[in-house]
């Protein structure tokens, strides 16, 4: 039985819940470019809307509202960088919506909040929260952070913003899943000691945060490198999940068939593998080929007898 206190899935699910529950009336939902990207995973358009919000869009995209909006409350969900800052000060000095609960991905600094505040004339702003909902969840124990490739973090450590983003998301997923860990690494690789060493720190700046109540013992954060072990990536596995990434591409739990030979116009161009919502997916996608082909047949077989 899986350990749910270190389920991801759940914890960003949750967090997206929260946000879209706990304000009552109609709503508009504006995000960022990875914060999309991230809700998107956890609740499907459809789901969304169930929650009373008529309008999803990016925050950089925004065009002035009209009056008629102003009865609709805003819920900003976004990552606290320096050009979402922005993008809400503009946003703040000529509202369009009549209220805004302003949500971040991570932990925000002081300065952040004094800008908003300063930005904030029509004190329109409700709240101002944090949701650690700072990664892309595939699965109940795997997420990635879209840092692609990892290794150009190591070029130049301290400074690479990729190296930042991956600082900030397993601070985010410790947040998440309330455990303060004790880390270990890779002793051979500088990337994976400075990458221990700055999250130490960063827990140690927000010990306030780590206050978990009733938190069991605590688990183990083991960093590896990957160029330790360049040969994995490269073997082919006969699984339904491996096969369909090596042969037509998963990305976010999703296929896209686009570019694939054999795919007409009128034919679906993208399928959604989720093991949430698709229960064959669920049951066979670490099963090896010659399992799921007998898994298809009995399905397929089970079809035509209805």
């Amino acid at each position: 039985m899986s350990d749910r206190t270190m389920d991801i899935q759940r914890a960003v699910t949750t967090y997206a819940q929260q946000m879209l529950t706990s304000i009552d009336g109609i709503k508009a939902l504006l995000l960022d470019d990875e914060t999309a990207g991230i809700i998107g995973l956890v609740s499907s358009q459809t789901e969304i809307t169930k929650h009373d919000v008529y309008l999803v869009e990016r925050l950089k995209a925004r065009e002035k509202g009209d009056e008629s909006q102003r009865h609709i409350k805003a819920i900003v969900y976004v990552r606290p960088t320096a050009e979402n800052t922005i993008l809400l000060r503009k946003e703040l000095a000529s509202p369009s919506f009549g209220e805004y609960y302003i949500y971040f991905s991570n932990t925000i600094r002081r300065t952040l909040l004094e800008d908003l505040a300063d930005a904030d004339v029509h004190s329109k702003v409700v709240e101002v929260k944090e949701y650690f909902a700072d990664v892309y969840s595939l699965m109940p124990h795997l997420f990635h952070l879209k840092v692609n490739p990892c290794v150009g973090a190591s070029r130049s450590m301290s400074q690479s913003s990729q190296f930042e983003r991956v600082i900030d998301g397993l601070f985010a997923v410790l947040l998440a899943l309330k455990k303060q860990p004790v880390i270990r690494f890779d002793e051979s690789s500088p990337l994976c000691r400075n990458i221990a060493e700055r999250l130490s720190v960063r827990i140690d700046q927000e010990r306030n945060l780590f206050n978990f109540q009733g938190s069991s013992q605590a688990p183990l954060l083991l960093l590896l490198d990957r160029k330790e072990d360049p040969v994995t990536p490269l073997l082919n596995q006969w699984t339904y999940e491996a096969m369909t990434h090596e042969l037509l591409t998963l990305k976010n739990n999703r296929v896209v068939l686009t570019e694939s030979t054999g795919v007409g116009t009128g034919d679906v161009r993208e399928v959604v593998l989720d093991q949430r919502i698709d229960d064959f997916y669920r049951r066979n996608m670490f099963l090896n080929f010659g399992e799921l082909g007998d898994n298809v047949k009995h399905l397929v077989d089970s079809f035509q007898v209805v």
